[in-house]
């Protein structure tokens, strides 16, 4: 038997090294940094299943905060692999469903990018952010129309 020590970021991801984990910590403050410029999600089981409605979000602030997130993510994996899409990230807010920049940072295992991604896939072309992708490619087939954050 051989002992392994592993550290544990404050997300819960494991890392076999301090270094590791300590450069995927700055990752993450900056990430939740972020991503608190969205609107505020609720956490109930109803937004994810259609039957709360949706928050509506900025298109300007959506289109920051996706680009940044692939500078990130770009940054992170130190590759360049994500540059042809930060280059030609649209100017205008356009849901990123379909996207293979959503394809890499997926594959690329990273929980912090993998969990923002995912909520940024959550958001309609109308800048509407639904509790899951389903409904922002199947807005009509949420039963509740209703914006949720209403000033």
């Amino acid at each position: 038997m051989k002992e392994v020590i592993k550290f544990k970021s404050d997300d819960g991801c494991e890392f076999l090294t301090e270094q590791d984990c300590l450069k995927y910590e700055d990752l993450l403050d900056k990430v939740n940094f972020l991503m608190l410029k969205l609107e505020h999600k609720p956490t109930t089981c109803d937004f994810s299943n259609g039957r709360l409605g949706y928050i509506q979000q900025d298109k300007g602030t959506l289109q920051k905060v996706g680009l940044e997130l692939l500078r990130l993510a770009n940054s992170y994996y130190g590759n360049n692999m994500l540059k042809k899409f930060i280059d030609i990230y649209p100017t205008e807010w356009k849901p990123v469903m379909n996207s293979m920049a959503g394809r890499y940072i997926d594959d690329g295992g990273v929980c912090t990018l993998n969990r923002a991604w995912n909520r940024l896939m959550c958001i309609d072309d109308q800048g509407r952010e639904w509790g899951q992708p389903y409904y922002a490619m199947n807005p009509h087939e949420a039963s509740n129309q209703t914006q949720l954050n209403k000033r």
